[in-house]
């Protein structure tokens, strides 16, 4: 792995997929940032642009493809026939979330550069989820990625915590998905949520992605409320209001979140990583303030640095 240079960049945000026919399917059926979003050219993409680490975010939409899998059963199929098939659709879900997260810690292995976050749902029990964490900490991987809105589960769902606890133990981080999605409710992710996690688990570093979500004032006080929060950059960096901001505006509100609380994540293969690279080489920041945001924090807390 290349020694990073002073703009070197760790991305705790990526999402990629097998092939390009699933990612396109991830991005409703294209891309808007003309990525395939396969490994293979997520590691050319960060070469070329000083991308030193990505974090792929791991998960499976559990929820949508239950309910499309329980569509599928014949409508004649009753009593005990269809108990048994609601039954195999069950297992079958339960299948797919470990069959994804080994595919990210098998791409882990093959290029080091490349960070699995594991997905995580409750349809595994407690003492699945426990385990399913520990197998994945012994082939390499370092945190979990929620996503409450997709998943349609609270983020403070009692639910998640065995994994939370086994994650807390070992060392890991969580990154969770914060605020709305398409036409999904926010409410499953919202900062009063988070901060409830963040209590019960003290030493968990939790990052809330999307710059802890459109409750600004909310995000605020749980940063200075819970040490162990922190956000990511995207949504805050580069976004239609962003955007508006002049670079000394938006140096003022990464300042007023704390530079060392902030770290970079860019939604790839959904959003460019190059605009808010771009967008942050040009603000008036302090060498260690960009550097903390760019690379240093998200090292220490992979244990990178």
């Amino acid at each position: 792995m290349p020694e990073p240079s002073a703009s070197s960049a760790i991305d705790v945000h990526m999402h990629l997929y097998p092939d390009e026919r699933i990612a396109a399917q991830a991005m409703g059926g294209t891309s808007r940032a003309g990525f395939g979003g396969t490994p293979a050219e997520a590691v050319g993409f960060m070469r070329d642009n000083d991308i030193v680490t990505g974090v792929m975010c791991s998960f499976t939409p559990i929820h949508d493809m239950h309910v499309a899998n329980l569509a599928r059963i014949p409508g004649e199929l009753a009593g005990a026939d269809r108990a048994k098939a609601e039954r195999d659709v069950l297992e079958l879900m339960r299948f797919r979330v470990g069959e994804r997260n080994e595919w990210s810690c098998d791409i882990s292995a093959e290029h080091p550069q490349l960070i699995t976050f594991i997905g995580v749902d409750p349809v595994l029990t407690g003492e699945e989820l426990e385990a399913e964490v520990e197998r994945r900490h012994a082939t390499g991987a370092k945190g979990i990625k929620l996503h409450p809105s997709v998943q349609r589960v609270n983020l403070d769902d009692e639910r998640w915590f065995p994994a939370l606890a086994a994650a807390e133990r070992l060392g890991w981080v969580v990154l969770t998905h914060m605020g709305p999605f398409g036409e999904v409710s926010g409410d499953y992710a919202t900062v009063e949520r988070a901060t409830r996690v963040a209590e019960r688990f003290p030493e968990l570093p939790i990052i809330l992605a999307h710059g802890g979500g459109p409750d600004r004032p909310a995000t605020l006080a749980a940063l200075d409320r819970f040490p162990n929060l922190l956000v990511d950059t995207v949504s805050l960096i580069d976004a239609a209001r962003v955007n508006e901001l002049s670079d000394e505006q938006l140096t003022a509100e990464l300042r007023e979140l704390g530079t060392d609380r902030i770290v970079f994540g860019s939604d790839y293969c959904f959003i460019d990583p190059r605009r808010g690279l771009e967008r942050l080489s040009r603000l008036p920041l302090t060498a260690e303030e960009s550097r903390a945001v760019l690379h240093d924090t998200a090292a220490r807390l992979l244990g990178l640095d």
